[in-house]
């Protein structure tokens, strides 16, 4: 390399180091400009407009919330002893507060996360997650109480930097009582109605609890109607409203039983019913119903595979139930036979659950591959004579 590509090189590279020298200056002088933009400052709260944070790992402590042992945060709620009662709701309707966190230590205060322990109870830090000494931020506390009945506390917790509180932890407290409260089977979307397991065509009840305050005024429920869009699967229900002693001395209360006619068909059934009143407020209340109807007689495995089985290795017994769709219905199960080979069959025995019979794969010397056979169970019955179970195994070497 020559002197003049040496010089060359060398100013290459300098100017490389001035170029780098400017974008670093620049980020230090912005950062430097906006250290502050998310603290909030002594004397105001934190802006309420929501900030989208990704997931936080609670455990990593963020630059700037470092704790200076003399200096420490100290978190503070302004609640009348650490609870957020929003006293006496409605059903099925979504309420929002605040909640002012206050920080009255020396030190910033740290905001990291914040959990609720129920899907009815949601909580939203609002603006900065780092309080300045003196000042406040603000968390909105969402409570729905779709599908809740009666006396309602979850808690909210928060992950500071308090040395003494790391996590700040408070109770929200409601009373869903007002209006027509419906208590029912819960389900994932609310109250279902559910008839149970049923035979084909097998009517079925289920009933559901309508309670009220007594100094609201009196009312009585005018129908209960299927909203399936098609005429020709609708079910038509029958029903009947029982006053009942309420629990509490403040509520009037009713039992509303509801029968279903049956189906013809196997299957789990789902559908949607009406339920109208003369009340001012709740005039309608749509519920789901779940109708599972099993055949007269059934087995639980339907199918029993005892997977990869050595050649000549013994393999546990998979017991076969046999059951009523009716509960409590009694019947005798006089036998069970093999059709095929590979398995052996213990008499049928008496469970709680109805019927058993123990199948086992025999472990007899046989080629490799797959090995099918069928347990017959035969059930003293004139409409299901007997049922059928297929067995498999696939045999492996050894």
């Amino acid at each position: 390399m020559t002197r003049d590509e040496r010089v060359r090189l060398v100013l290459v590279g300098c100017l490389a180091l001035l170029v780098m020298g400017g974008v670093v200056g620049f980020a230090w002088h912005a950062r430097a400009q906006h250290a502050d933009d998310d603290l909030t400052a002594p004397g105001v709260v934190a802006p309420v407009v929501p900030t989208v944070r990704p997931p936080v790992d609670r455990d990593v402590v963020e630059a700037g919330c470092e704790v200076d042992a003399e200096r420490p945060p100290a978190v503070a709620f302004d609640l009348p002893g650490d609870a957020l009662d929003f006293g006496e709701l409605k059903q099925n309707v979504v309420v929002e507060r605040e909640v002012t966190v206050r920080n009255t230590g020396r030190g910033v205060l740290c905001v990291r996360d914040v959990e609720t322990g129920c899907g009815c109870v949601k909580a939203e830090w609002l603006g900065a997650n780092r309080v300045a000494p003196g000042a406040a931020g603000r968390v909105k506390i969402k409570v729905d109480t779709n599908g809740r009945e009666g006396v309602q506390e979850k808690s909210v917790r928060l992950f500071t930097n308090d040395p003494k509180r790391r996590v700040a932890e408070f109770k929200v407290r409601s009373e869903i009582r007002l209006g027509i409260v419906v208590g029912a089977t819960m389900g994932s979307g609310g109250p279902i109605l559910y008839f149970g397991q049923h035979a084909p065509g097998t009517s079925a009840t289920a009933s559901v609890r309508l309670r009220s305050p007594l100094d609201e005024p009196e009312w009585k429920v005018t129908s209960v109607e299927s909203l399936q869009p098609d005429a020709a699967t609708r079910t038509t229900f029958r029903w009947s409203l029982r006053a009942v002693e309420p629990n509490d001395s403040r509520s009037r209360c009713y039992d509303l039983e509801v029968v279903h006619p049956g189906r013809p068909d196997v299957g789990a059934f789902y559908e949607s019913i009406r339920i109208r009143t003369t009340h001012p407020e709740r005039g309608v209340i749509d519920l789901q119903t779940q109708l599972y109807v099993q055949q007269k007689f059934y087995t639980g495995p339907v199918r029993a595979t005892f997977g990869f089985v050595r050649r000549d290795g013994k393999v546990p017994a998979k017991t076969v139930y046999v059951m009523a769709a009716e509960a409590g219905t009694d019947f005798v199960v006089k036998g069970a036979t093999l059709e095929g080979e590979g398995f052996v069959a213990d008499p049928p025995r008496r469970v709680k659950e109805g019927w058993a019979v123990d199948v086992r794969y025999d472990g007899r010397p046989r080629d490799l591959g797959r090995v099918t056979a069928t347990l017959v169970v035969s059930v003293d019955d004139a409409e299901v004579p007997e049922l059928r179970v297929p067995l498999e195994a696939t045999v492996t070497g050894g």
